[in-house]
């Protein structure tokens, strides 16, 4: 052991150099042998690389863009992972929540699903009776259809016998259309195709034509006393005593409206005129049918009479006219009769010309609106009752008002157009102040005692609208009232309205403020026909204003 450990420390200890060396110089020339390999190797990547580097650098760049978009898409694939996990994770949430809310409410569930089955039951259940009747109605137009076939043949074969029957029921139902259903007398179409044939009749012959006016006295408080159908009772027996005064072919007696009559008389002169319009007062006092609110005790008759003498030579429209003049004489009368007292008749003079004429004054620019072309017209009547005058001023402000909304729905409005809504609202103030003047003004100084009925008519033109008013006055207020007419049209607007407000101040007794506010800040124009009844009694007063619109 000592031997081998002896000589193995001698072989590579430090007292053998050139073994130590020997050994370096081996390792040296491994180690120059390797660099010697390396630099080969270098040389030859070197060589290479300088030969190949454009390719090796076009590849890379290659694989660097193609990397880039594998990256890009990876980010992209990504975000849309993401997004997916979101719905997901969303979806899961509220497939949680549902759950949730199936396993608290489950029964109500199932019974909104039984609810709604049975109502889809039901729907089924009408949807086949639907089916059912469509099959039903079909079946009865096919039996129809059968039955027109059979009513087609039938014509053909006895065309004649049918038409004929035809024509005698449509006779019949002429005939009733011609009838006052309550009276049993003609009604007012029936009179105004007598008036228009017997007109012309007495034209031809040179005759005379009469007709008598008639209005049962105090009806508002008999109906209103003893109820409808007593007044119904009581009109039914005035119409038949009326009956009796018509004798002669041409004679006819219609019920004129309400409890109006009129009784047609042609070939009659001014003394058989006036006699049978005494008459017919006389008939329905006889009739003696109680009336409690009346002082004569009995239901009575007021009768206006008129004559007149048909000219045959002018055209429909002058003859048109002329009938209307006579019917107005004739109603002008009968208020007359009412106005002294009622239970009489009154009638024309037996010459016949003043009967058909009139005395017309007219103030200012006055147009009439009766002759103006129609454009959009209105007409609103009133009745003159006892209802107490400020009650009725309230009627008159809701009538107002309802000419403004009416007129206004054919004034232009539009949306982009500020102006055009405010033209619009001075148009509805402007016809619903100028509406309620005239029908105050007409309830404050129409006759009560005449009963004559008041109506206010609006026409509207292109450039301008015009309101009439028309009411009955008696001659004293109608004389009041032209000296007031007059004053305002000779003075300046302005100044009356200070000199009225100043007056109204101080007394009260300041009038026509309505009037002067229309001219003075609306801008209207005024003007008046006052219509003298031939009695000179009872005056018809038209005031117009002209309202410009443009």
């Amino acid at each position: 052991m000592s031997a081998t450990s002896s000589s193995d420390t001698e072989t590579a200890g430090p007292d053998n150099p050139v073994r130590s060396a020997l050994d370096e110089l081996a390792e040296l020339r491994r180690a120059l042998a390797q660099i010697r390999q390396e630099k080969e190797d270098l040389e030859i990547a070197l060589t290479t690389t300088m030969e190949h580097g454009d390719a090796i650098e076009a590849e890379l760049s290659e694989t660097n863009q193609r990397l880039g978009q594998e990256v890009a898409e990876r980010q992209k694939t990504e975000a849309r992972l993401q997004r997916l996990v979101e719905v997901i994770s969303r979806q899961k949430q509220d497939l949680e929540i549902a759950l949730t809310t199936a396993i608290e409410h489950g029964d109500a569930i199932e019974e909104q699903f039984l609810t709604m089955n049975a109502q889809l039951s039901q729907e089924i259940g009408e949807r086949r009776a639907a089916e059912a009747r469509l099959e039903d109605l079909v079946s009865a137009v096919s039996r129809q259809k059968e039955d027109l076939e059979v009513l087609v043949e039938t014509i053909a074969a006895h065309g004649d016998e049918i038409d004929a029957q035809l024509r005698e029921q449509l006779a019949v139902v002429e005939e009733h259309s011609r009838l006052d259903a309550l009276t049993d007398i003609a009604n007012r179409r029936r009179f105004e195709e007598e008036l228009e044939a017997e007109w012309r009749r007495c034209a031809r012959k040179g005759v005379a034509l009469g007709v008598v006016m008639c209005d049962v006295d105090l009806f508002k408080p008999y109906n209103d006393s003893l109820g409808h159908q007593a007044g119904d009772r009581c009109l039914a027996a005035v119409a038949q005593g009326l009956k009796t005064l018509t004798r002669r072919p041409g004679d006819l007696v219609a019920r004129y409206g309400g409890e109006e009559f009129v009784l047609l008389l042609p070939e009659i002169d001014a003394a058989g005129l006036a006699a049978i319009a005494a008459r017919a007062v006389a008939v329905v006092r006889g009739l003696a049918v109680g009336h409690p609110r009346s002082p004569f005790g009995v239901v009575t008759l007021s009768a206006g009479a008129a004559l007149a003498m048909p000219d045959g030579g002018g055209d429909a429209a002058a003859m048109t006219a002329s009938m209307a003049a006579l019917l107005r004489s004739a109603d002008r009368n009968l208020y007359l009769a009412k106005e002294r007292g009622r239970d009489q008749a009154v009638s024309n003079p037996a010459n016949l010309e003043p009967t058909m004429q009139e005395k017309v004054d007219v103030y200012g620019e006055f147009i009439g609106i009766d002759t103006r072309p129609r454009g959009e017209y209105l007409r609103l009547g009133f009745q003159p009752s006892s209802v107490p005058l400020k009650q009725r001023w309230r009627n008159n402000g809701l009538s107002a008002d309802f000419l403004g909304d009416y007129v206004t729905t054919f004034i232009p409005k539009a949306d982009d157009d500020p102006k055009s809504g405010m033209r619009q609202a001075e148009v509805r103030s402007a016809v619903s102040y100028i509406a309620n003047e005239l029908l105050e003004n007409a309830m404050k100084y129409s006759d009560e005692a005449l009963q004559e009925p008041i109506s206010i008519n609006l026409l509207l033109e292109e450039d301008r609208i015009i309101i009439a008013e028309t009411n009955t006055v008696g001659r004293d207020q109608a004389e009041g009232y032209r000296a007031f007419v007059q004053k305002l049209l000779d003075s300046d607007p302005m100044e009356l309205y200070v000199e009225q407000l100043e007056a109204k101040a101080g007394d009260g007794a300041g009038s026509g403020l309505g009037f002067l506010t229309m001219m003075n800040d609306y801008g209207a124009e005024l003007a008046w026909r006052f219509v003298t009844a031939p009695s000179g009694l009872v005056v018809t007063v038209t005031t117009e204003v002209y309202y410009p619109i443009q």
